[in-house]
Parts: C-alpha cells; structure tokens; sequence
C-alpha cells in the first residue's frame, strides 16, 4: 500500500556545469578524440533514472541541502569515473531552491526496498512510470546516498515551483572522489 500525501514544502537542488576546455586549445589530436570520447560516456544514460526510463524527466530535489550534495556528489563520480576524467578537475554547481506544491505525491519513504535499490532502477522506473501516467504529482522517497534525508520525484511540472539560485558550490575532482573547493 502506497500512502497519497500532499506537499507544501521548500526543497534543494543542485545544477552542474562540467568545464570543457574549447575546442581552440586542444594540443593535439588525440585531445579531439579524448574529448569526443568523455561527451560520449557522459551524455545522458539510456537507462533513465530511478523513477523514469527516459520517457519522461522528473525533477529531483531533497529537503535537506546535505542530501542533495550527497545524491549529486555519487551521481557525478559515476559519471567522471567512466569518462575516465583526470584528478584536478573542478566542478562547479549551483544551489538552487524551489517550491514543491502539490496535492498527490505517493509516499514511499517507509518499506518498498526493491524501489530504493542503490545500483537497479527497473522496478522503481517502472513504478515512475505507473505513477506519471496515474496523473499523481510526484513521488517521496528515502535518500539512498544519505539515509537521513528524504526525496522528490516531481512528476508534473506544474508541481514545482520556480528555481532560485542560492549561491555556488565547487567541487574538486580527486580521480575516485569529490571534495569541497573554496
């Protein structure tokens, strides 16, 4: 059984941008296929994500500031460990807050493990999917990279508000790891 709440609350997001040295600079050209390369192994997974298989996007946030920086920080070292990205390399992020509003968000925070599996999304994609075409306006969810903090899919656009951006974030590449850079 899936509870049906409604939600008034303010939420965290983070927004990336990688740097991608210009095309100009490149030494040599291998640096074009390396380059060519890391766009490849970076673009967006064909395997969706947790709550959607690509068919739709819903927009992730998390109540608490900690368990954004928590689901970004894995989300992204998945993505410069693939790309084979070299340690040194910053990433910048913006804070950005938001309202969530809505009147149906499926509430699945308490139980439902396989819709909380760390490394497998096809049961929770499909339950995104359920609830996208069920109409509801988002889904609440544990955090798997913070187990203290809570979630949302929001599903319906008109569910969230406009984003407010609340100041900058640096991170560090160390080549397995991100740290915190002034």
């Amino acid at each position: 059984m899936v509870a049906v709440r409604p939600l008034h609350r303010p939420c965290w997001r983070l927004r990336a941008q990688v740097p991608v040295s210009p095309l100009s600079r490149l030494a040599e050209p291998d640096d074009l296929d390396r380059l060519r390369d890391m766009i490849r192994r970076t673009a967006v997974a064909p395997m969706g994500s947790r709550f959607s298989d690509g068919s739709f996007r819903p927009l992730y946030a998390a109540f608490e500031q900690r368990t954004c920086l928590a689901e970004v920080v894995h989300h992204w070292s998945r993505t410069f460990l693939a790309a084979g990205c070299p340690a040194g390399m910053p990433l910048r992020t913006l804070m950005l807050g938001l309202g969530v509003d809505g009147e149906r968000f499926l509430d699945v925070r308490t139980g439902h493990p396989d819709l909380h599996d760390p490394d497998a999304y096809v049961v929770s994609q499909r339950f995104g999917l359920e609830a996208y075409l069920a109409g509801e306006d988002g889904i609440l969810y544990r955090s798997v990279r913070d187990p203290e903090g809570t979630c949302v899919a929001v599903i319906r656009p008109a569910a969230a508000g406009p984003l407010q951006e609340h100041g900058e974030l640096r991170l560090l590449w160390l080549g397995d790891r991100f740290e915190a850079a002034s």
